[in-house]
């Protein structure tokens, strides 16, 4: 019988955490969603920091999907990190299209560095 008793108690509990799903649905249709405020957006706000490494035919598929992004993206900035491909040349070719964006050329890495860490502080400190 005691495994009688843990059936009806899951079984209870099982009704409980339905009824309470149902009336929490229940009073939300009764009173209407709740509107989530919107976040008034600034044209500019966003600074859009891309580390880059030998991205020269990743990066046009990337600086399109930005390109259509709304005017809260202020700035672009990528960050070349010593790549061996034709990521600098793909970068100035978008920039002359978007002024947005903005090559920053990468330099040797200082002692006690990794590279992406670097890229990004350096990213962070020419973000507006």
């Amino acid at each position: 019988m005691p495994s009688l008793n843990f059936l009806s108690t899951l079984a209870l509990a099982a009704l409980l955490i339905i009824f309470w799903r149902w009336a929490t649905s229940l009073f939300n249709l009764m009173t209407g969603k709740p509107v989530p405020s919107l976040s008034q957006k600034k044209a500019g706000d966003v600074s859009v920091l891309i580390p880059a490494r030998n991205e020269a035919t990743s990066l046009p598929r990337l600086l399109k999907s930005l390109n259509v992004c709304d005017a809260t993206i202020g700035e672009i900035l990528i960050y070349n990190d010593q790549s061996e491909d034709k990521t600098s040349e793909v970068i100035r070719l978008w920039a002359q299209n978007d002024r947005r964006i903005r090559l920053i050329e990468g330099k040797e890495l200082p002692k006690g560095w990794t590279g992406k860490n670097y890229a990004c502080h350096n990213l962070a400190a020419e973000a507006k």
